[in-house]
């Protein structure tokens, strides 16, 4: 951004400048939403901001326990004491379905 110190080398710059992710959210016939990509995507490249509250161990715990087995969960690891809720707080990028084969990558900036 303008303002930060670091100029065009700033790490932030491709959450600050780009414009809509190229993802589009759909409903599946038997999974529930899901999260398909509306153009090329190019190896390496940002997608979506995964984004929520960021709770600890103890409020996950709690968290976890409030929900029922049919309720749906967006929570994400940073490590073991940090965990994204994107449940209350998060966008489109939650509806990003996990695989055993995945083509994204998750990145900690």
């Amino acid at each position: 951004a303008a303002t930060c110190p670091c100029g065009k080398l700033c790490a932030n710059r491709e959450l600050s400048t780009q414009e809509a992710p190229p993802v589009a959210l759909f409903l599946t016939e038997t999974k529930g939403w899901g999260v398909k990509a509306t153009r090329s995507i190019s190896q390496g490249e940002l997608v979506i901001e995964y984004v929520g509250e960021v709770i600890d161990e103890g409020t996950w715990e709690e968290r976890k326990r409030s929900l029922s087995r049919y309720q749906h969960m967006y929570f994400m690891a940073l490590n073991p004491y940090e965990i994204v809720d994107a449940s209350r707080k998060g966008n489109v990028a939650r509806f990003i379905n996990h695989s055993c084969s995945p083509n994204l990558q998750v990145e900690k900036w």
